[in-house]
């Protein structure tokens, strides 16, 4: 059968690039080994446009919050069940310097969208210098928007579930051959491990491990509140806490550093210990050593492209990103500097040309 696309992998980048396709009425095919532990999976879906620690917004952080919010208001239409919610988030300042920081930004642009001066009143919140609320946040119950994509596109025939390698992909003309498949593109969302096989293995994705607190509080609020570390509402009394950021441990495992670190900040705001700890989960988050996105044609495959590299940020990235992929590859329209991959075609050596020489044109 012939595809116009091939994706590697089903987290939320293969997933939301799928999704993306159908609108333009792409054939395509997403393949992915359905590993147990994943970043997506774990992800606790909290979305906003904000850097908390400068109080400045991320990188187009208001237009892709824009995007994301129609793109997945939609898809709790397509995928017929409620995934993503906006969902109130507020601010506890650290200080007073922040506090001033953030009140002397409500009114003016481009925070006045964004920010609000309104302040809670808790009883059982350690909140000595007050806080603020986002007009703009949200969540996405990642792991169940990931069982909503794969049944849905299940029963398209437009998902299998096996390992991938680029030793089974040939070159047959202008189309790459996968078994009796041929693709005329193939777009690699793999997250942040890759094998040595594959073509944008010279890239420096850094594995950046967070782990995450599933708890259980009557004392915490029912919207997410961010002090170093954010809770974030799941069930009745029952919350997500998280997440810790690190690029040196490569353990499969949780650990008690990462447990003890998340402890120590929650205690900041809700110092009596009242809490109990149900769970504990960790994932590998894909990074890059400048923090942007990598998106965008591989150096000599034609045809081969990669959407990997947005971090913590896939959710609130991705819808629009992915959207500027696809139309880069159909329509060559031009990809922002700051996240195309051909920034990095200096790190590609003769060695990986020699790996990818059978995929050559």
């Amino acid at each position: 059968m012939n595809y116009d696309f091939l994706i590697v992998g089903q987290g939320i980048a293969g997933s939301i690039m799928g999704l993306q396709l159908e609108k333009y009425n792409q054939r395509f095919l997403i393949v992915d080994k359905n590993e147990k532990i994943t970043s997506s999976k774990v992800a606790a879906g909290l979305m906003h446009p904000m850097s908390f620690k400068r109080c400045v917004l991320n990188w187009k952080g208001e237009t892709l919050y824009d995007y994301s919010h129609q793109f997945y208001t939609k898809c709790n239409e397509i995928l017929s069940d409620k995934t993503y919610w906006e969902f109130p988030l507020v601010r506890l300042f650290q200080s007073y310097e922040e506090q001033n920081n953030w009140l002397s930004k409500v009114s003016t642009k481009p925070f006045v969208h964004v920010l609000s001066e309104r302040e809670e009143k808790f009883d059982n919140i350690n909140n000595p210098f007050g806080n603020g609320r986002l007009k703009k946040s949200a969540k996405l119950d990642a792991s169940a928007f990931l069982k909503n994509v794969k049944l849905y596109f299940e029963r398209q025939n437009n998902i299998r579930e096996e390992s991938f390698s680029t030793q089974n992909i040939q070159k047959d003309g202008y189309f790459y051959k996968k078994g009796n498949n041929l693709f005329k593109y193939i777009i690699f969302c793999q997250g942040p491990f890759v094998d040595e096989f594959n073509p944008f293995s010279y890239l420096p994705i850094i594995p950046n491990k967070g782990e995450i607190l599933e708890i259980q509080s009557q004392f915490l609020p029912q919207f997410i509140l961010s002090k170093g570390v954010f809770s974030m509402p799941t069930a009745e009394d029952k919350f997500i806490l998280g997440a810790t950021y690190n690029h040196n441990d490569l353990s499969k495992k949780i650990t008690e550093h990462a447990r003890l670190e998340l402890l120590s900040k929650v205690k900041t705001f809700l110092p009596q210990n009242n809490f109990k700890i149900i769970n504990q989960k960790y994932g590998f988050r894909p990074t890059t050593i400048d923090r942007k996105p990598l998106i965008g044609n591989h150096p000599i495959l034609k045809n081969a492209f990669i959407f990997n590299g947005m971090g913590s940020k896939s959710i609130l990235m991705a819808p629009l990103l992915g959207k500027q992929l696809i139309e880069h590859i159909l329509f060559d329209k031009k990809l922002s500097e700051a996240v195309n991959v051909s920034r990095f075609d200096h790190y590609f050596s003769a060695q990986h040309k020699e790996l990818c020489s059978k995929l050559v044109t």
